[in-house]
């Protein structure tokens, strides 16, 4: 154990010592009991930590990466160490990652919305609407004879949390953990005249949200709860819903309801006062009717929002799609949810009004318009509900017969093998992987690590996510490091001793003599904590940017991956509006991104294009952007992989899915060999 230190093992250690340094997250705990167990037998050069010899700045208290320990540890060795032989090496690290220092712009911040269909997007824009309502002396007069009515929204953490994000700002305090808001709110109560609103998920009811709603019954408090149940865990970390009929194994287990429990712990005399309705927040008129009255009456009344979370809901309906399109080759009807570009006057309220992540700002020859993005479109109608703007309209495709295939001209097969890797050679190799949620970030990533693996280097990788699934940034850092001896590589730099095994047959198992693919690396927090890189600043081999706003947000701290000269870089020049550039706060600024990471790349080793619309022109779906993006990196020579073990590791990581990604690569291979084909159609649309 690190901590309590055993003082034998540690006096032992030091005696050998020049100086010790603890380093170590938050408060010097481990660095006290060093000072106390050593005493006056500590070694000469100090005992430090916390606290540096002036005017050196110490190890910080949290966010620590290889990157900030180098930065901090390196004067102190030279000043205080110099019997420490370095060769200039750490003088040379020290200076490659100061020029990275400089962020060449400032980066948007993407904040964390609902995803596309949330059910949570349809309470939260409905209470919203009623708090606007209630404060109107016009409407309260005239709908309920009273004076106007202020509310005040208490929420816990979870993704109901994102409430409290634009556009909605609905909580009136920072989300707190999970299950105090309902405390919060009572406490409030006693002290304000407003109506006081809890916000709060299933999972945070399960957590310790009842225990909230029970004292409230207790002391008769003046409190609505809505309890979001999307039958989904979530934020609250739980392993799986109370009122599911399977387990995490699919083995049948007992539902339990949240009416029941609410009901038990509801004495007799308050029965026709405590009222417990549930209710589909997607039946927006009688939902906002029902919240309405029972918020306006007294005492402790429960609403339970019950509307499945879109991500497991739309993941069931893209499965039926999929079989459906098995079985005919192709789907015969699908609707979609779009902008009537005519119609359109780019005022921006159906954005303020929704929130909603799947709508897109594009450019036409009258000028910018808003339109969905029907790769994260699931078309719930929400937009249409709130009656935003009579430009959504909803369009029904028939088919009777597949749509002609685009890329039917190109030439797939046979393709010629890449160059030699240009880092071949390296004993170790780095890639980043940005971008945002639900665009196959940690498919990509999987896929690199599984054929890395196959490929025989030891494989580490570390991801960092957004706090939501569909709109946060994702980042994810790979690491590759040879174990074989550099005598016994090939030119190419790949080990003699790994023969080349032929590629899997599609939806083959794993074969069982092959080293099985890695482990999914940990992840940073899901409330969005930073995870620190693999690699130090500036030395990142490779940056595969799946979206160019994530991409430039990887140059800057406490990433800053790469660095000019060094760093090769395939980007999708297309990026994903956040909300501040949705609803009219921010401009885009695509150009300046691309600037700024041509300027912090290697200008020969350097790859922009925007992929999603090849993706949208050539396979119908820009979710395939990720895929191309590996074909691009592969044929330019920017990975040491193989392609028989990048194929294979796409079959294994996406079986499902194989047949599409495998065109996905071999497409974004012949973007390479032949750009002049596949782009021409592109520049002749942008030009005109």
């Amino acid at each position: 154990l690190s901590c309590p230190v055993d003082e034998q093992i540690l006096t032992e250690f030091t005696g050998h010592c020049q100086m010790v340094v603890v380093i170590e997250e938050r408060r010097p705990l481990v660095e006290q009991q060093v000072h106390h167990a050593l005493g006056q037998s500590a070694p000469e050069g100090g005992i430090w930590g916390k606290r540096f010899p002036e005017p050196l700045l110490p190890i910080p208290e949290s966010g620590l990466s290889a990157s900030i320990l180098i930065e901090h540890l390196v004067p102190l060795i030279r000043r205080h160490a110099r019997s420490i032989q370095t060769n200039g090496q750490l003088e040379a690290t020290v200076q490659r990652m100061a020029q990275t220092a400089a962020s060449p712009i400032r980066v948007a911040t993407r904040s964390a919305t609902f995803c596309p269909g949330c059910p949570h997007r349809d309470s939260a824009s409905a209470l919203l609407e009623m708090r606007r309502d209630l404060l109107n002396a016009e409407y309260m007069h005239r709908m309920h004879n009273r004076k106007p009515v202020e509310l005040a929204f208490h929420g816990d953490g979870g993704c109901s949390s994102l409430a409290a994000q634009a556009p909605f700002n609905l909580l009136d305090a920072r989300p707190s953990h999970a299950g105090l808001a309902g405390g919060r709110a009572g406490g409030a109560g006693l002290h304000s005249e407003a109506k006081q609103v809890v916000f709060m998920g299933d999972g945070q009811f399960e957590h310790s949200g009842l225990a909230a709603i029970r004292q409230s019954i207790h002391h008769n408090q003046d409190v609505t709860y809505i309890i979001l149940d999307n039958r989904t865990a979530a934020g609250s970390r739980h392993p799986w819903p109370l009122d599911s009929e399977v387990d995490l194994l699919g083995r049948p287990v007992f539902a339990q309801s949240i009416e029941r429990i609410v009901e038990g712990m509801i004495p007799r005399e308050l029965t026709k006062q405590v009222q417990v309705v549930r209710i589909n927040p997607a039946d927006r008129q009688r939902y906002r009717k029902l919240v309405e009255e029972m918020v306006l009456g007294e005492g402790v009344q429960i609403v339970i929002a019950d509307k499945e979370c879109g991500i497991t809901f739309h993941r069931r309906a893209q499965s039926d799609q999929q079989q459906a399109a098995d079985s005919t080759g192709f789907l015969p009807k699908a609707t979609f949810m779009q902008v009537a570009e005519s119609v359109c006057e780019f005022c921006l309220a159906c954005t303020r009004e929704t929130g909603c992540p799947a709508l897109g700002i594009v450019s036409t020859e009258h000028g910018p318009k808003i339109q969905t993005d029907l790769s994260s479109c699931v078309n719930d109608g929400a937009c249409a509900r709130i009656d935003a703007c009579p430009a959504f309209e909803q369009v029904t495709v028939f088919r009777q017969r597949p749509p002609r295939d685009q890329a039917a001209g190109l030439a797939l097969e046979n393709l010629p093998e890449p160059p030699i890797p240009i880092h071949g050679e390296q004993e170790t190799w780095r890639c980043c992987v940005s971008g945002v949620g639900g665009m196959g970030v940690s498919l990509l990533t999987a896929v690199l690590a599984t054929a890395g693996h196959q490929m025989g280097y030891r494989v580490q990788f570390r991801q960092h996510k957004g706090f939501a699934v569909r709109t946060g940034s994702v980042l994810s850092h790979l690491l590759y490091t040879r174990l074989g001896k550099s005598a016994d590589r090939r030119p190419d730099g790949f080990d003699t001793a790994d023969p080349i095994e032929p590629p899997l047959p599609a939806n083959a198992p794993y074969p069982t003599n092959r080293p099985q693919p890695p482990e999914i690396a940990t992840a940073a927090e899901h409330s969005g904590g930073e995870t620190p890189p693999l690699a130090p600043y500036g030395m990142t081999d490779l940056l595969l940017g799946v979206d160019l706003l994530e991409a430039a947000r990887a140059l800057d701290a406490p990433h800053r991956v790469a660095l000019a000269g060094h760093t090769a870089a395939v980007l999708n020049t297309a990026a994903t509006a956040t909300m501040a550039e949705l609803s009219g706060h921010e401009p885009p600024q695509p150009q300046e991104l691309e600037a700024a990471l041509k300027e912090q790349t290697h200008d020969r080793h350097y790859f922009a294009v925007d992929v999603a619309e090849l993706c949208q022109r050539l396979l119908g779906d820009r979710i395939y952007t990720n895929i191309m993006l590996l074909g691009i990196a592969f044929q330019k020579g920017f990975l040491p992989l193989r392609r028989q073990e990048l194929e294979e590791a796409i079959r294994h990581v996406a079986p499902k899915h194989a047949p599409q990604n495998l065109r996905a690569f071999k497409l974004g291979r012949v973007v390479v060999l032949s750009p002049d084909l596949v782009l021409t159609q592109d520049r002749d649309r942008n030009e005109s």
